[in-house]
């Protein structure tokens, strides 16, 4: 928790106030390895070509499916 550029570190888990102070410290240390540990770099890809044809495939269908589905007043009559 920040508070104005102040970290606050809250530790009430065990009974003494020197376990819990350890414990503080202890979340502190782990707090600061893991800030500088840096985040993976995401690199951009394209879909290939047979994962898109099977995307538009699949649309066609779904699309064909809607169609038959689809009330048409002249074969009412």
């Amino acid at each position: 928790m920040t508070l104005d550029g102040i970290l606050i570190i809250e530790a009430k888990r065990y009974r003494t106030q020197e376990q819990n102070r350890l414990d503080a410290i202890a979340r502190l240390v782990a707090l600061m390895q893991q800030a500088l540990v840096e985040p993976k770099l995401r690199r951009k890809t394209r879909p290939t070509r047979t994962s898109s044809a099977a995307r538009v495939d699949s649309k066609v269908r779904r699309g064909a499916v809607k169609r038959t589905r689809r009330l048409i007043p002249e074969e009412w009559e």
